[in-house]
């Protein structure tokens, strides 16, 4: 694994901050024994040991590879207004966390990268990945 993939749990674990454009959620952890993270870059998140509660960071992130507007000037809402959020579902002792709002466009997409997950100890984390819907 490359040192750079735990740069944002070794950041987050030590403590030293976190980018500025980074989101965070937390959910409660009573009674879970398994969290599945359902995002585009599921299978990259760090996944770290904490206490209390459930904690996910993220960053949320536009790919505008190829795309010109016909219009002058800046036609992309920037990744950092974007409606991208996490959302929680319990099912039995199961948590469900449900990437919100990433979306694909012909020529961009808007999602959340850099994940990092932080569960209390014992707790099994299952990693998907959807379909980013079009």
């Amino acid at each position: 694994m490359s040192p750079l993939r735990l740069l944002p749990l070794l950041l987050l674990l030590a403590g030293c901050g976190h980018p500025p454009d980074e989101r965070r959620w937390k959910f409660p952890s009573d009674g879970v024994s398994t969290v599945v993270l359902r995002a585009s870059a599921a299978r990259a998140a760090a996944v770290g040991v904490g206490s209390g509660a459930i904690v996910v960071a993220a960053r949320p992130v536009l790919v505008a590879a190829g795309y010109h507007s016909h219009e002058p000037g800046p036609s992309l809402t920037p990744a950092a207004q974007w409606p991208l959020d996490f959302s929680a579902e319990r099912k039995g002792a199961t948590l469900v966390l449900s990437a919100r709002g990433e979306t694909r466009f012909p020529h961009h997409r808007y999602f959340l990268n850099a994940i990092v997950l932080r569960v209390p100890r014992g707790v099994e984390v299952r990693r998907e990945t959807p379909a980013i819907p079009h």
